[in-house]
């Protein structure tokens, strides 16, 4: 892949991509470098640029989706990191590595691991293990020459935000139709609960706080 053909990958696609099932999506890059807002480091980390193109191979639609990096003193610190490390492990398995991300493998212990994620400089630590090793695994599948993906795409609570499911698989390899055998079922589907998420975006007085939603803002993953 050269320089041009990823410049041109990264370039800005004004759509968004859409909420559901899209289909003929692409990986085209991944980063975790620092960013900066108004002048203050970005609290995120691991950037995926998703890309959908359509059956001339041309871009039409792009989300770039990223994670609150957790908080060391939160409550919801372990379910944050769970949270993510299951949705990395999902996109992993979509390019065929079939291993966990698991950047606990050096703690001796539940204790040990625990009593380091309640550190700035553990967690820190922790979450830069846990990139280079998604990194490591996935950096050579992905790109403007890679394969196509279908990607389950959903809102938040409020249906305001685009982002990646939390429970649940979102992301599988794509079939192109021709290869489609008699009684072909795409894995991804629609639950109720987030068609109905997506209706709150047009019932603002409906839109109320559940399980999920009702977290601080680290629990939640973001786009920007």
């Amino acid at each position: 892949m050269t320089f041009l053909r990823q410049l041109l990958a990264n370039r800005p696609v004004r759509e968004q991509l859409p909420f559901g099932i899209n289909e003929r999506v692409k990986i085209v890059s991944i980063n975790n470098d620092p960013r900066k807002r108004n002048g203050e480091v970005v609290n995120q980390n691991t950037y995926i640029n998703f890309v959908k193109f359509d059956e001339d191979d041309a871009k039409i639609s792009s989300k770039e989706f990223s994670w609150f990096n957790a908080q060391h003193d939160s409550e919801y610190l372990l379910e944050n990191i769970a949270t993510q490390l299951t949705q990395l492990t999902h996109i992993m398995n979509a390019y065929g590595i079939d291993e966990e991300l698991d950047p606990t493998v050096g703690y001796e212990s539940e204790e040990e691991m625990i009593e380091e994620l309640s550190s700035k400089a553990g967690l820190k630590a922790f979450l830069g293990l846990m990139w280079e090793m998604f990194s490591e695994e996935l950096s050579d599948k992905i790109g403007p020459d890679s394969k196509f993906i279908n990607l389950k795409v959903v809102t938040d609570y409020k249906g305001k935000y685009i982002e990646l499911p939390k429970v649940g698989n979102f992301i599988e390899e794509y079939t192109e139709e021709a290869d489609k055998e008699e009684g072909y079922k795409s894995t991804l589907t629609l639950t109720p609960k987030e068609v109905q998420a997506k209706l709150k975006a047009t019932q603002p007085n409906t839109a109320k706080p559940d399980a999920e939603g009702n977290k601080p803002p680290e629990a939640a993953l973001s786009g920007i």
